[in-house]
């Protein structure tokens, strides 16, 4: 099941991985504000109600906004891998492997992730993510989780195959449970769901899906056969035509 963390040899691919997810996340935050200007709130007032809950004297807004920066930076993508990995020991580390056996792995990304987005579908319909009064729902609301599951399954997927392990999947997992509410807090007045700007918006989540494009042209369409994927989990990736 991708147990195995496989560092040797990979280090710098850790290294990557641990802040290249958060880079992407800080970029899908700029990119809506940069589309839609007046959405940003630099004043955060949202935080700011935060602060005056806690009644913390000397906590200002700037202060908390800092803070949870940094805590995203630093441990982002160990601080939720517990709960990540029992769910991606499930989808990258037991059902992307399989359908490898008989897909493509460019079609096993892609089934594995719209898989992944269905099984959100009662959360969906609860409001997880979209709410509940958006126009189309929940339909819009489930097509569209459907798609960002695609999206962060190909890029968690692609990884988790160069490195044979799962690991890598729970890690930006984790990262993007730390960080998808950032952008929120510097938000002003009201906003489509559907489009962000957190990253589960189609316009919120563009670097994402920069990036998920990029993995499926690098990952090939080639058909596997099941003794290629043994010998391939044994000696290391498989290079794809």
């Amino acid at each position: 099941m991708y147990l195995r963390p496989h560092f040797k040899g990979h280090v710098k691919d850790y290294l990557l991985l641990y802040f290249g997810p958060t880079v992407l996340l800080f970029l899908s935050g700029a990119v809506y504000f940069l589309i839609f200007p007046a959405s940003f709130d630099p004043e955060l007032t949202t935080l700011q109600g935060q602060v005056a809950s806690t009644g913390m004297q000397g906590l200002t807004a700037s202060t908390l906004l800092i803070v949870q920066v940094l805590t995203v930076v630093v441990i982002g993508p160990i601080i939720n891998i517990i709960p990540t990995m029992g769910e991606e020991l499930g989808w990258r580390g037991y059902l992307l492997p399989k359908l490898r056996m008989f897909l493509s792995d460019r079609a096993a990304l892609i089934i594995t992730g719209a898989i992944w987005g269905i099984w959100h579908l009662p959360v969906i319909v609860m409001g997880h993510n979209y709410g509940t009064d958006y126009w189309g729902y929940p339909w819009l609301g489930i097509l569209a989780m459907i798609f960002f599951c695609v999206v962060l399954g190909t890029i968690e997927g692609y990884i988790s195959i160069k490195l044979q392990s799962a690991i890598p999947a729970a890690m930006i997992h984790s990262t993007v449970n730390a960080g998808a509410a950032l952008p929120i807090y510097m938000l002003k007045g009201s906003y489509n769901t559907l489009l962000g700007p957190a990253i589960v918006g189609l316009i919120g989540g563009l670097p994402f899906i920069v990036s998920a494009v990029i993995f499926l042209i690098k990952s090939g369409s080639k058909m596997t056969l099941g003794k290629n994927v043994v010998h391939r989990q044994e000696e290391g990736p498989l290079k794809q035509g």
